[in-house]
């Protein structure tokens, strides 16, 4: 059997069990890039798991989810938890100066608070997570 001929729900339970785990930034990232490359059953299967508990590893993420929100397609529906993951990489530059993922975590809060674009009606978490990053450092970002 191919992963073509796979049933429907096998191919959920196999994303939403890869997608529930603890995935590294890389991880994830490959993840969702190759599930949606397989076929047009992969990609509508990994766009409704995916939904549900949104993770957003990087800037681009971030966008892309914005203009999906903005498309009223299905986050809208089925987030109920946005989990933004942020590494703090050695830093060259000083503290003050924000980061691109801090600035996409900003971006994200504006527009998900602000009353007069009600986006993602069942979001019930908001879960920031930061790598690499000091007790004292979560305040600075």
């Amino acid at each position: 059997m191919s992963l073509v001929g796979l049933p429907t729900e096998l191919i959920e339970e196999i994303l939403s069990f890869s997608w529930a785990s603890s995935l590294s930034i890389d991880e994830r990232i490959t993840l969702t890039t190759s599930a949606t490359l397989i076929n047009s059953t992969w990609r509508a299967i990994y766009l409704r798991v995916s939904s549900r508990d949104v993770y957003i590893p990087c800037p681009s993420f971030a966008e892309y989810f914005l203009r999906t929100l903005e498309s009223q397609c299905i986050p809208n529906r089925l987030c109920g938890c946005l989990t933004i993951q942020i590494i703090n990489e050695t830093r060259t530059a000083p503290v003050e100066m924000e980061m691109p993922m801090e600035r996409a975590l900003a971006s994200l809060l504006y527009r998900l608070y602000d009353p007069s674009t009600p986006f993602v009606p069942n979001l019930r978490r908001v879960v920031v997570q930061y790598y690499n990053t000091g007790f004292d450092g979560i305040f600075d970002n």
